[in-house]
């Protein structure tokens, strides 16, 4: 699919993505036209096309006698249940608007970070040490949020199985939007911009939703991650189950910095990271909060523009959002998440997964003081509230190293 092609079919959606934001979101991205990133252009889904090609693809892949660990062969197995079972359980597909982004997302060095931090007080916070279950807050409009690869999918049609991946091989019509390839076989959709940008303060953010995606399958942690690479066949068939009926939801994709990246701090050196500290450096946490900051007004905004008549509370359901692969610290990415939404909007709502009881307590005892010595100072700005943030877990830049 060429990029003419991408243009010529979405120029509604592109019409309805540029539609005026809510009042939280409008009044919290206020970077000039100049610096704002400019949005994607998103595709028209297509349905099951694009899943069936990949999942023909991976059975050609599986049966060339070169596929080591069999990974192939599970993958294929894996979303051809996934896609057998929605065909025969037939809940409704994701409809053409309901995937959108920002229309103005904010660039890596935003303007509103030397403007007054918002400091709304929003609705009460959740933990659960379990994994995403997917069922709906009440009658609050419900999103869950994807550890996203800046590539949409990450490693669905490849090796990787954790979060994201699991995701989407449960859920066909999400499977269906990361195979929607360019001809590097690379995700179309990205959650990073440019995609490729995915070290720190290296890419800006363009977070995506996707309303009314199906779970159909159950898939059983026994094969998370690396576990995925040396389970059986027969291990792989048992821990796929049908669900009843389609699970229905939300899904709102952001990508972390991903700190393993070497970033460059001059002509010639450049700082590495250490995953056995709390790896970041003082830019790691502005690209964080506004990482969540796009997130987050982008769940305000896919709402106005989904359930205009809805002026109640948004339930984001998030976690160690990076803190695998991409090496973030879970405290750091709790409080920031926290902090972002604080930036957004007095209707969102925070709900964190697989944090343990003593996980959750030492990060909001951190995000508490944090709070305290943000009202003690005079700088009431972003920039400010950075900061602090930066003061109290103190500055832990592990290896630079000079070429």
């Amino acid at each position: 699919m060429t990029r003419r092609d991408l243009l010529a079919g979405v120029s509604t959606m592109l019409s309805t993505a540029s539609a005026s934001q809510g009042q939280a979101v409008s009044d919290s991205i206020l970077s000039t036209q100049s610096e704002i990133a400019l949005a994607q252009v998103l595709p028209p889904l297509n349905f099951p096309t694009y899943l069936r090609r990949e999942i023909d693809y991976l059975w050609r892949r599986a049966q060339t006698g070169k596929d080591p660990g069999f990974i192939y062969w599970k993958k294929a197995f894996i979303l051809s249940e996934a896609l057998k079972h929605f065909s025969a359980i037939k809940p409704v597909p994701i409809a053409a608007n309901m995937v959108r982004g920002l229309p103005n997302p904010p660039p890596i060095n935003p303007a509103y970070f030397g403007q007054a931090y918002k400091n709304f007080s929003i609705s009460g916070i959740g933990y659960s040490p379990d994994y995403y279950d997917y069922k709906p807050d009440g009658a609050n409009v419900t999103f869950w949020v994807d550890f996203a690869n800046p590539y949409l999918g990450g490693g669905v049609f490849g090796r990787g199985f954790v979060q994201e991946e699991v995701m989407f091989c449960e859920t066909p019509d999400l499977a269906n939007a990361a195979a929607i390839l360019d001809a590097n076989h690379k995700a179309v959709i990205h959650t990073r911009n440019p995609a490729t940008g995915a070290g720190i303060l290296q890419g800006s953010p363009t977070p995506v939703t996707i309303l009314g995606a199906n779970r159909v399958l159950q898939i059983d942690r026994s094969i998370y991650g690396k576990r995925f690479e040396t389970a059986t066949k027969m291990e792989i068939v048992s821990a796929v189950k049908r669900l009843p009926a389609a699970q229905r939801f939300n899904m709102l994709a952001a990508a972390a910095p991903d700190l393993t990246i070497p970033r460059k701090v001059g002509a010639s050196c450049y700082i590495f990271y250490r995953r056995d500290t709390t790896p970041f450096v003082k830019a790691t946490l502005r690209d964080l909060f506004n990482t969540f900051f796009a997130a987050f007004a982008l769940s305000v905004d896919a709402t106005a523009k989904a359930y205009p008549a809805y002026k109640g509370i948004i339930t984001v359901n998030t976690g160690k959002i990076g803190c695998g692969a991409f090496g973030n610290n879970p405290e750091v990415v709790y409080v920031l998440q926290r902090l972002a939404a604080k930036q957004v909007s007095p209707r969102l709502k925070l709900k964190y997964w697989d944090y343990s009881a003593a996980e959750f307590t030492r990060a909001s005892a951190a995000f508490s003081t944090i709070c305290a010595n943000f009202n003690l100072q005079p700088n009431k700005t972003v920039n400010g509230l950075i900061d602090v943030a930066w003061r109290y877990w103190g500055r832990k830049v592990e290896d630079a190293f000079c070429v």
